[in-house]
């Protein structure tokens, strides 16, 4: 395993960095960080996590990201320009998302966001046309009332207008 290199006195944006955090739940390390704005801030290290996810052949799940040819933009080989570029993650609950799910680890592509948003951005995800645009099953069924479950039901035996045309159960 790499060490973590140490950047403590380092500044990114608007933080500087003062001190080592706990490491994550993942051993992935954490930095503790001063704002310009006079707020602190622990930063998780989700750079560690993108990297091992796409150029970590040993990594678990290493084939649904750098096995399908995910790759990281040249310029987040350092740290330093992650965290210039994306800032810190907001706050817990927060971790590295691509928009585009078959698109790289790049400025325009990634996003902080929360484990619900990231639900919704997966490859399995069913999308219908839905009012002029492509919607999450989900999306929709919760907009009606229904369950995903109870309207993925009924789309097997109709159409979704008439999916919808049906009231939920009560």
């Amino acid at each position: 395993m790499s060490r973590t290199k140490n950047i403590v006195g380092q500044k990114f944006d608007r933080l500087l960095v003062i001190s080592r955090g706990p490491n994550d739940a993942y051993g992935q390390a954490q930095w503790n960080c001063l704002c310009d704005c006079g707020g602190a801030v622990t930063v998780r290290n989700s750079w560690s996590h993108m990297r091992r996810r796409c150029l970590n052949k040993d990594f678990k799940d290493y084939a649904q990201w750098g096995g399908r040819g995910i790759t990281i933009d040249p310029r987040w080989e350092s740290f330093a320009q992650f965290l210039s570029d994306m800032g810190p993650s907001p706050g817990r609950g927060y971790s590295l998302e691509r928009l585009n799910n078959d698109g790289n680890y790049a400025p325009g592509n990634v996003i902080w966001a929360t484990q619900k948003v990231q639900t919704n951005n997966t490859r399995r995800n069913r999308r219908m046309l839905f009012n002029g645009g492509l919607k999450l099953i989900s999306e929709i069924a919760a907009k009606h009332g229904l369950t995903y479950r109870a309207l993925e039901k009924r789309l097997r035996k109709m159409t979704l207008e008439t999916a919808l045309s049906i009231p939920p159960r009560q």
